[in-house]
């Protein structure tokens, strides 16, 4: 099974960036479930679950994520909506992110991660970690048992419904 959560929160992005997502999908499996999460309170994003943008992007994905039970070899796909400005998104960005996401999703492993890795030179300390890169958070996927790794936990929340069409 392909999870995609899609975070929307800008007016003049949101709409477009929801196209683009759905289309992602279109090649790659039947057995996919998409979830659209607003996280503005302004924008009128009908079928959207509410998050609440405590936390900018990761909140909104955990709205999802807190009842999300994955499979080990699930994948699951979270961006926001500026996927499509992070490196002039185009049909051969597109054809390659589908492609590679193609290949991730055939790996007989049941961990790992995939996406756009960045570096910073130097370096950077997070949570008494060092390291020089990271995969950005645009638009990225995990598997299932990474994403329980990482300490998402069958927390209560509200039922979820798919994003409606």
């Amino acid at each position: 099974m392909i999870y995609g959560i899609l975070l929307v929160y800008y007016e003049d992005k949101h709409q477009r960036a929801i196209a683009a997502f759905k289309d992602l999908f279109a090649p790659l499996s039947q057995h996919h479930r998409l979830f659209i999460v607003n996280n503005n309170p302004e924008l009128d994003c009908h079928g959207c679950l509410l998050g609440d943008n405590s936390n900018q992007e990761f909140s909104g994905w955990d709205v999802v994520l807190r009842t999300l039970v994955p499979h080990n070899s699930d994948v699951i796909i979270l961006a926001n909506d500026t996927f499509l400005d992070a490196g002039k998104w185009n049909f051969h960005r597109r054809r390659r992110f589908q492609s590679r996401l193609k290949a991730f999703c055939k790996l007989e492993e049941t961990y790992g991660l995939f996406g756009e890795v960045v570096s910073f030179p130097g370096g950077y300390e997070l949570f008494g970690c060092r390291a020089d890169v990271w995969v950005r958070t645009h638009i990225f996927a995990l598997r299932g048992a990474l994403l329980r790794d990482l300490g998402n936990r069958n927390r209560s929340a509200p039922h979820l419904e798919e994003a409606s069409e």
